[in-house]
């Protein structure tokens, strides 16, 4: 993946993912553009609490209450639409979503190479089939990516 311009996406876009996340897995990138140190880009990454956070323009995170379960594949997707939302959904399911008002600054910022499994410290698990659109997927393509390998 590395360093293509085609990956340097700023507009709407789609990351889809699966991940299986082992114990000791804190803070840790996931796939996107972010630099090693610090966010920015577009990035998804996972908290201790097993939470999604994803950055693009803005940030939104799923709640830690309904965390990412543990030594379990999870599909996982982030879609931001390039004019006013950004969203999360997990198995084919909406779990976060952020909606811009008028003036936010919708713009993604300081992409580096496209990375996966490293962002400020590495993911302790398995990421597997990676796939970005240049689009933003409909819920109904989210759900048929997350059917195809469920």
């Amino acid at each position: 993946m590395g360093d293509s311009e085609s990956l340097q996406i700023n507009g709407p876009l789609t990351m889809s993912f699966w991940m299986y996340t082992k114990s000791g897995s804190k803070d840790a990138g996931l796939v996107g553009t972010s630099k090693i140190e610090g966010v920015s880009g577009y990035l998804c990454t996972h908290h201790f609490a097993g939470s999604i956070y994803c950055y693009g323009p803005g940030q939104l995170s799923t709640d830690p209450t309904d965390p990412v379960e543990p030594n379990k594949w999870q599909h996982v997707v982030y879609v931001w639409d390039g004019d006013s939302n950004s969203m999360i959904y997990i198995n084919g399911v909406e779990k976060a979503r952020k909606v811009f008002t008028e003036g936010e600054d919708k713009n993604i910022y300081n992409m580096d190479n496209f990375r996966v499994g490293v962002s400020t410290t590495k993911y302790n698990g398995y990421i597997d089939e990676v796939k970005i659109w240049d689009r933003a997927l409909s819920a109904g393509e989210v759900l048929s990516e997350y059917n195809l390998n469920a």
